[in-house]
Order: C-alpha cells, then sequence, then structure tokens
C-alpha cells in the first residue's frame, strides 16, 4: 500500500523524465546550433548552470516552467518540420533570420529582447507558427 507522500513523489518530475528531457534538449541543442547564451534565455537558466548541464548531459535544474519551455520549443521544431518538410537549412536557421512581425529581429533576439519575458515571447513565436501552419496567416516574413 503506497502511502500519501509516496503517490505525491510519484506525480512529481522523476529521474526518467530528467532524463528524457536531457535528450530532447541537447537533440535541439545540437539540432538549432544553440549556443550556452540562448539555451541560457530560452531555459532561463544561468549560463553557468547550462554548461554544467551540457558536460553532464542533464537537464538543467528542473522544474514545471523548465519542461514547459521545453515543450515549446519542441512545438516550434514540430511546426517548422510541418512547415518546411525538405528544407533542413530553413527549419534550422528560422529562428535565426529578421522579420518583419519581430521588428526586423530574428525570433532568438526578439525573446531576448526582454528575459524577464521570454517564456511569454517564446510562447508568441510557438503560436505563431501554429497560425501559419493551420493557415490563419500566410506567412511570417
Amino acid at each position: 500500500m503506497q502511502t500519501r507522500v509516496a503517490r505525491q513523489q510519484d506525480s512529481s518530475p522523476s529521474a526518467g523524465n530528467d532524463k528524457k528531457a536531457a535528450r530532447i534538449l541537447w537533440l535541439l541543442a545540437n539540432e538549432y546550433s544553440f549556443t550556452t547564451e540562448e539555451l541560457s534565455l530560452l531555459l532561463d537558466v544561468k549560463a553557468r548552470t547550462i554548461q554544467d548541464a551540457r558536460r553532464k548531459q542533464s537537464f538543467p535544474n528542473s522544474s514545471n516552467d523548465r519542461y514547459r519551455r521545453l515543450g515549446l520549443l519542441l512545438g516550434i521544431k514540430k511546426n517548422l518540420e510541418i512547415l518546411y518538410p525538405r528544407n533542413d537549412e530553413v527549419r534550422q536557421n528560422w529562428l535565426r533570420i529578421p522579420r518583419e512581425v519581430f521588428k526586423t529581429k530574428s525570433a532568438l533576439e526578439m525573446i531576448g529582447e526582454k528575459p524577464v519575458e521570454s517564456m511569454a515571447r517564446l510562447f508568441t513565436v510557438r503560436r505563431l507558427l501554429d497560425m501559419q501552419r493551420n493557415g490563419t496567416i500566410a506567412s511570417l516574413t
């Protein structure tokens, strides 16, 4: 019979989830060539924490916020794969290309403009790509 404490621990992020999240994070980091500074911004952790996590291939400071951010990055990746299925170069560089919708900045620059709002801005990028994918907006130039 499980105790209440044991059940609560089971529902929290486990070491297995951290391993999966770490694997996904470092695959994304390699695919998009994210720098330590970019990952620090995207995950809202210190650069030193990212360096340590990269060295260990671990997930930095597990929290619901970090998991949400990782989920948003996965959503961005999914949308880019659907929108540009045969163009690896476009998918890999999309976040770095300046666009009018971001006031002639890249998505990464726009997210980094106000680090306090980085989660909301990451969400905005994801939603704009969702809208382009489902035809609500024609393109993000």
